[in-house]
């Protein structure tokens, strides 16, 4: 399991680079705990952190699962903006783009980055985004057949 938390974390640290986010994340549903597993790479910590939320029908990750694409949210902090994200309140982020992580077909959840300043996305941006969540996925799925069926369980039923 190092394997793949080391590779989503060195592809966190280049989608920060590229697009100068405060943060990157691997969201990933938990379903029988319904619950999110977040890995997160943030400029507010020297070291990648892991923490557990729980599912909210208006939670950003949530949100991209269900429609099964790109969601952007470029003010967070407007009234018309319906999302959720306790991350995003408690470290004052704006900004956020999300894409979704297929796994054998079913979406297990997102790659996700966000940064404190209202930002406008070019189409380029979220078309790069999309190939990063495609790298990422297929990472997921070339180290998840050499993986415990515990872990495939957690993320699939």
């Amino acid at each position: 399991m190092n394997e793949l938390r080391d590779l989503q974390i060195e592809v966190l640290h280049k989608v920060r680079d590229i697009y100068g986010t405060a943060a990157a994340s691997v969201t990933l549903i938990k379903r029988p705990e319904q619950r999110l597993h977040h890995l997160i790479v943030s400029e507010m910590s020297d070291k990648p952190d892991e923490f557990c939320t729980p599912l909210g029908p208006q939670t950003c990750c949530i949100q991209v699962v269900a429609s099964q694409d790109v969601l952007v949210v470029e003010n967070y902090s407007s009234p018309a903006d319906k999302t959720y994200c306790p991350f995003m309140e408690a470290e004052h982020m704006e900004t956020y783009v999300g894409a979704p992580l297929f796994l054998r077909g079913v979406c297990v959840g997102a790659l996700e980055t966000m940064g404190p300043e209202i930002r406008c996305w070019s189409k380029a941006e979220i078309d790069k985004f999309r190939e990063f969540a495609g790298v990422l996925q297929s990472l997921l799925e070339d180290v998840m057949p050499h993986q415990s069926d515990g872990f495939r369980s957690r993320h699939l039923n």
